[in-house]
């Protein structure tokens, strides 16, 4: 009630309790208090009771209380271990950016024991600084002492591109490479979806933890549902283990294209990921109505159908729910969809040809290449495939050149050909809508 009324003596007697049987109701009381509690509470810092001294310094920090931070520091160094330990906790709330080489100093000395709520401390000082501008204070610190490793996950925080690079140059390092895995695996930077790939592909014997870190990243990054779905068919291509190749089916599950759907369903017949490959399908088929048509589809949603019906008998019975749910997507399946069509592939600089003839059609592929290739649509040469430069739609000497991965990786390439207009896409960005097909002079075959 002391808390709710407010005023001078209410503070007075809460804080008089902090040192008693009802320390945790008062300390609640003071944080929720309204009105000014932050001199009474700096107060208590000094008071000769450990019991007030601990409960006064949660206070401090909890509020943000920056006028406290002087006498907190100074009590890092109290004879009472509990009042030691409660002020180092309590310093990342009331430092301040001016105090980030004091901080420093003392992480540098202090007892290994107390090294995780000095970096705490260290971080809130950076925290409202640029990437850059927090790399540049750390790495002048890293370059004066031989604890360098006090910093890393400093510039985990920090995440810029040179943060990045510091932290692989120790990883790289036997004696440092335990402490800055640690740090790499908490960089927020879309920078580290490439770096932790390549750290993946490098050592198995982290490879897991590695990918699933990878796989937070790619959730949040800003790509769309193509590009994300590259980076998971790029991960999987690792064979992680069962548990982490059903993290990302699940993930493809969310990312409703037509490459993600094919993928998925080349994992129906692998029992250990049968399930999750199952509920994917359902999902992309959920999300995309347009992907529910032609045999392929079908032949998905039945295996899927079945996976279920066995947990069904086994006692899942939310598996009965996604049986409704594929009943009622199977009923709607339009005869006409799109179907898996092969490629033969002859020596290099000779044509590849896809099976079957189509006049208009909608076509998906995955591509990869550090060479330069022409397609070819109705026999047309339309589009150059390029490695370096990307995908480009080739029409009246004009050239409209969409994003590509680097040279050697895998890009997604959609394709929509209606009477005589073309659609195209690279990645899931654009690269021509509605232009007019158009025999072009002057192509080469593929390479």
């Amino acid at each position: 009630a002391a808390g709710k009324m407010g005023g001078n003596e209410a503070v007075n007697a809460l804080i008089g309790q902090l040192g008693g049987r009802h320390a945790a109701q008062a300390s609640d009381a003071l944080l929720a208090f309204r009105g000014e509690i932050n001199r009474g509470v700096v107060t208590a810092l000094d008071d000769s009771n450990p019991a007030i001294q601990v409960q006064a310094l949660k206070l401090v920090s909890d509020r943000r209380v920056y006028s406290a931070y002087q006498k907190v520091l100074a009590l890092t160094d109290s004879p009472d271990k509990t009042v030691q330990t409660a002020a180092y906790d309590a310093l990342k709330g009331v430092v301040k950016a001016e105090n980030f080489n004091q901080i420093c100093d003392k992480m540098e000395t202090a007892d290994a024991s107390v090294t995780p709520s000095l970096q705490a401390a260290a971080l809130q000082t950076l925290h409202n600084d640029t990437a850059d501008a927090q790399y540049n204070l750390i790495n002048a610190r890293m370059q004066n002492t031989a604890k360098a490793s006090l910093y890393y996950p400093l510039l985990a925080q920090a995440g810029s591109s040179a943060s990045i690079d510091r932290l692989l140059e120790a990883y790289g390092k036997a004696e440092t490479t335990d402490a800055a895995f640690q740090s790499l695996m908490k960089v927020e930077n879309p920078e580290m979806i490439g770096v932790l790939y390549e750290l993946a592909a490098r050592d198995a014997t982290v490879k897991d933890q590695i990918l699933n870190r990878y796989l937070t990243l790619v959730r949040k990054s800003a790509g769309n549902s193509v590009e994300k779905y590259l980076s998971c068919a790029k991960a999987l291509r690792l064979q992680p283990s069962v548990a982490v190749t059903n993290n990302f089916l699940s993930e493809l599950g969310q990312l409703p294209v037509a490459p993600s759907l094919s993928l998925v369903t080349s994992y129906l017949d692998a029992a250990p990921n049968a399930v999750a490959a199952a509920n994917a399908v359902k999902s992309v088929m959920g999300k995309n109505a347009e992907l529910r048509s032609g045999a392929a589809a079908k032949a998905a949603l039945e295996k899927a159908m079945a996976i279920f019906q066995d947990e069904k008998a086994k006692g899942d019975a939310d598996a009965g729910y996604a049986i409704d749910e594929l009943n009622g997507m199977l009923a709607k399946v339009s005869a006409d969809g799109f179907v898996d069509v092969t490629s033969t592939m002859r020596t290099a600089g000779k044509q590849k040809e896809l099976a079957g003839k189509h006049e208009n059609f909608e076509l998906w592929m995955d591509w990869k290449s550090d060479k330069s290739a022409i397609l070819k649509l109705r026999s047309m040469p339309e589009l150059q495939l390029d490695g370096t430069i990307g995908v480009s739609y080739l029409y009246a000497g004009e050239t409209t050149t969409g994003n590509v991965n680097t040279a050697g990786e895998y890009n997604a390439l959609y394709v929509k050909v209606l009477n005589d207009r073309l659609w195209v896409t690279s990645n899931g960005k654009k690269v021509v809508e509605n232009a007019v097909l158009k025999n072009v002079n002057g192509s080469a075959d593929i390479n």
